[in-house]
């Protein structure tokens, strides 16, 4: 068996299941951070986007 650093894959084989499922699990980690990720952003703009409201004072 082969050793890899974290970084850098293995450069997946044509029919490779093994390579494959282990490149599906990485996206799936990948979208999981960026789930966690816009969940505090979108939070973050609609605080920004209050904040900016109350500064240009009440709208008339």
């Amino acid at each position: 068996m082969s050793r890899h650093s974290m970084t850098e894959a293995p450069a997946p084989v044509a029919g490779d299941a093994f390579s494959f499922g282990a490149a599906e699990a990485q996206l799936q980690g990948v979208q999981n951070m960026m789930t966690l990720l816009a969940a505090p952003w979108r939070l973050f703009l609609a605080l920004s986007a209050e904040m900016a409201r109350e500064s240009l004072g009440p709208g008339r």
